[in-house]
């Protein structure tokens, strides 16, 4: 009855005009709503009664709803089931400011999503409820959409907090959902846009974190860049103009050249040469640990977070510059193959050094001249001998095929000729020759 008065009392629906008006205080259709607020207090006065009542008695006596239990549902199915769209809404401003705002997940009506929506661009509260809300019902692609906009959002979130948003986000784009309308395109494009977001606010992050203990920031500057950094995610040119490149943070421009997809060698290169010099000289100068284990703890971080990367991880650039500074700054400290090891260990296949190696070799240029060139002799067998394991736990022809086998002959006859590799590295490539023989009869 007071649902029907309500709506008796304002035919012209000018209630819900003021409410998708944003309801402006000056409209005198504000008069309207009032009234019919006046009607939906004496419902939410009703629902405080009934839920009062309920938890006084049981649901249910000898496996049967009781009369309070009947009326209960009875009521909230009059309340959920009304298409008063003005009421709805003032319902669930009820249920926000009573702290109820989980009961909104239990209600089917298209009029939550709508209520949400509306409100979510002026409260994260409402925007966090709106994803939610998503979820539960298994809308993860509206769910992800919802947290994408989140993280991008003006509100005063934390760059944690944003990072948050994006990985759920993330996680809700990839599930699979049966719905029609939910196309494998549109889910794609969402989940590049959120992994790409995402990057950028790691890396955002990744130098929030130095700028905290900087000691070339003063106590007075400190505060300003990291209210800056930490809140809304920055575009990535200013990232690297206004923070990384400034601050020499050489290892995250090597990130953000990765994110932006910038593939100019030169640039890349002389990165990676000054985060490798800024690592040795800090270690030295710190006493431990030793510089190099100091280097191959960065790189491989980087690979890792890099994906092995053609354009900003290759071997064909990095191989030869850890060789030149193990043997230049690093020679005899450590494990003789720790080079090559620590690209084996990034799962970096043995085909891919082989020829970077042998190229090196070869080339006999500075510092791999006379007796320096048996450490490159020595890291080819190595890896050799390692590329032959692993193809043989494999299960499949040695090398992979009858063509790398003939290469692979070649390498190690013009190794042994050349008188580069003795000792134990000299015994390995003789039994090497005779593994591969044996294999192939």
């Amino acid at each position: 009855m007071s649902l029907g008065v309500a709506q008796e009392s304002d035919r012209a629906n000018q209630a819900l005009a003021w409410l998708r008006d944003n309801c402006p205080e000056d409209s005198p259709r504000k008069a309207a709503f009032e009234s019919r607020k006046r009607c939906y207090d004496l419902v939410f006065s009703i629902i405080q009664s009934v839920d009062r009542a309920s938890e006084q008695s049981p649901e249910l006596v000898d496996g049967q709803y009781t009369i309070t239990a009947k009326r209960k549902a009875e009521a909230y199915d009059v309340i959920n089931g009304s298409d008063d769209e003005v009421f709805q809404n003032t319902l669930f401003d009820w249920y926000m400011q009573s702290g109820w705002s989980d009961r909104l997940f239990e209600i089917t009506s298209p009029y939550v999503v709508g209520y949400l929506t509306r409100r979510m661009d002026k409260d994260p509260e409402h925007a966090d409820l709106l994803w939610r809300y998503h979820a539960h019902h298994g809308n993860f692609l509206d769910a992800a959409s919802v947290q994408l906009q989140l993280a991008e959002s003006g509100f005063d979130l934390a760059l944690e907090t944003r990072i948050t948003y994006l990985s759920r986000a993330r996680t809700n784009a990839s599930i699979r959902s049966t719905a029609l309308v939910d196309s494998r395109q549109s889910r794609q494009q969402l989940l590049r846009k959120i992994s790409e977001l995402l990057d950028v606010a790691n890396i955002q992050d990744d130098i929030l974190q130095r700028m905290k203990t900087d000691p070339r920031l003063t106590d007075a500057r400190r505060p300003q860049v990291l209210k800056r950094l930490d809140g809304k995610i920055i575009q990535l040119n200013e990232l690297f103009e206004g923070y990384a490149d400034q601050a020499s943070y050489h290892d995250i421009c090597i990130l953000i050249y990765n994110v932006a997809d910038h593939r100019t060698p030169s640039d890349i290169q002389n990165t990676w040469q000054l985060l490798i010099d800024q690592i040795h000289t800090e270690t030295e100068a710190a006493g431990e640990p030793q510089p190099y284990e100091a280097v191959s703890s960065k790189v491989r971080s980087l690979g890792s977070r890099l994906r092995l990367a053609d354009a900003t991880f290759s071997p064909a650039m990095l191989l030869p510059m850890l060789e030149r500074y193990a043997l230049e700054y690093q020679r005899g400290i450590g494990p003789q193959t720790w080079v090559v090891d620590l690209f084996l260990d990034l799962d970096v296949p043995c085909e891919y050094l082989v020829p970077v190696l042998e190229q090196l070799y070869y080339a006999n240029e500075q510092p791999f001249q006379g007796k320096n060139r048996r450490v490159l002799a020595g890291d080819l067998v190595y890896v050799l001998v390692r590329w032959f394991e692993s193809s043989e736990r494999s299960g499949v022809i040695p090398f992979g095929s009858e063509d790398n086998i003939a290469g692979v002959e070649e390498v190690l006859a013009g190794l042994i000729r050349s008188g580069d590799v003795e000792g134990e590295r000299r015994d390995e490539a003789e039994m090497l020759r005779a593994r591969i023989a044996q294999a192939m009869r």
